[in-house]
């Protein structure tokens, strides 16, 4: 019966330990995804505005996008929020994957022009 506990705590701490790790990594590329936009604010508004997306969402995103990584980044380095960071980082990641293969595929997005 001590075993069982034993390695049940220890399945527990690699659980958590995994967590932590992914929570980590997680953090760390989206903030530097954030700082990279920032800090070179000019390429990252030229690769925005050459977008197919609306022209009325370009300077939204370009402002939003860089908000929203380092938001998500403190989400998950805060245990209390880091769940719903896991969920919001899910959610962004979806919705970029599902943008790049809308492009990939040569799909247009009217843009209202």
């Amino acid at each position: 019966m001590k075993n069982s506990a034993v390695e049940q705590s220890h399945h527990s701490s690699k659980i958590a330990f995994g967590i932590e790790g992914a929570a980590l990594i997680l953090a760390f590329v989206f903030a530097y995804t954030a700082i990279a936009k920032v800090y070179d604010w000019n390429a990252t508004k030229l690769a925005m505005y050459n977008q197919v997306i609306p022209d009325w969402s370009k300077d939204l995103l370009l402002y939003g996008i860089p908000m929203m990584e380092v938001v998500v980044a403190l989400m998950l380095l805060i245990p209390r929020w880091r769940y719903r960071g896991f969920l919001v980082s899910l959610m962004l990641m979806l919705v970029f994957t599902g943008y790049v293969a809308w492009v990939w595929f040569g799909w247009l997005i009217v843009t209202g022009k």
